[in-house]
């Protein structure tokens, strides 16, 4: 009988941790974009992993927002009125603008939260929403390392506070201003590696088109007053055991300068294959956060330029 109680108390401490690792082996791994799948059939492959016993591992629900801000994700909760579920919004600090994704904490009608709804940006690529699902789920792993520990969580649903999250400042983990993001990025860093631009993209760079060229010089833009393309980071360096390796490096078409030693503007010229929105976004990120420029550029074609 002591054997057997044993062995039951050995599978009650390993399983959760199975499931943890479960979770983030899928999700870094899933491949359903190249499939054509939408970000929910990753979130009902992770509930299906989970089990009943590992669903406070992941949001309760997952929505895409379009043009996510405070106001369309009002309207998004307003919906929710009515089901089984309910949420107030409230924020600890109030974010100004848009953003890409929110943890909302939600319960049963009249009862307070247990539980998150996921939000994000419908306009992001597929890859982008991925990454942000990721990020969640190392909330929601921190949360339950707290608790196993006897401690509060990091990310308290009972609370009823909404965490934002923007995917320019996850990109930065030295620049991260949320405490409780930059563990979870030092803590998953498979689950961080999905924030990583692909080295894929820098490769269209590599090739200015000539009438591009062109068109900035006719503009004035021309000798030292402009690089293009610009490469502003190498790529940073990950250590994985005794192995160094670069993540991806990043770089835009064009940068303007005033001066030589005074930059002044980004420029992006958008691609077939991009979205306005997600490319706008990266471009402010890149030129405001990155830079520290007071100007960006996104075109639609080498026309429109100036």
């Amino acid at each position: 009988m002591e054997e057997q109680s044993g062995s039951a108390s050995a599978v009650s401490v390993i399983a959760p941790q199975d499931v943890a690792l479960r979770l983030q082996s899928l999700v870094v791994g899933w491949r359903g974009a190249e499939r054509g799948q939408p970000l929910s059939m990753l979130h009902q492959e992770c509930q299906q992993a989970a089990g009943p016993g590992g669903r406070a591992l992941l949001p309760q629900q997952v929505r895409l927002v379009k043009d996510l801000d405070t106001a369309t994700l009002t309207s998004t909760l307003r919906n929710l009125h009515g089901s089984s579920r309910s949420a107030d919004l409230r924020f600890r600090v109030k974010p100004i603008g848009r953003f890409e994704a929110a943890l909302v904490p939600v319960g049963l009608v009249g009862e307070a939260p247990d539980r998150w709804l996921l939000t994000i940006e419908e306009a992001l690529p597929l890859r982008d929403q991925v990454a942000l699902y990721a990020h969640t789920l190392g909330h929601l792993l921190l949360n339950r390392d707290a608790r196993q520990l006897g401690r509060l969580p990091p990310l308290d649903p009972r609370d009823g506070y909404t965490h934002t999250e923007l995917l320019g400042e996850l990109r930065q983990l030295e620049q991260t201003r949320a405490p409780v993001d930059r563990r979870v990025l030092e803590t998953y860093p498979a689950l961080a590696s999905l924030l990583q631009v692909p080295e894929e993209r820098g490769t269209a760079f590599s090739f200015i088109a000539p009438e591009f060229r062109e068109r900035l010089g006719r503009s004035g833009w021309r000798g030292h007053l402009v690089e293009a393309p610009y490469v502003f980071t190498q790529g940073r360096i990950f250590i994985s055991g005794e192995t160094l390796h670069r993540g991806a490096k990043l770089r835009e078409d064009a940068l303007l300068r005033a001066e030589t030693s005074v930059p002044l503007a980004l420029v992006h010229l958008l691609r077939s294959d991009e979205t306005r929105g997600a490319e706008e976004r990266r471009l402010i990120e890149y030129a405001r956060e990155r830079l520290c420029l007071p100007f960006a550029y996104l075109l639609e074609s080498v026309l429109n330029f100036f």
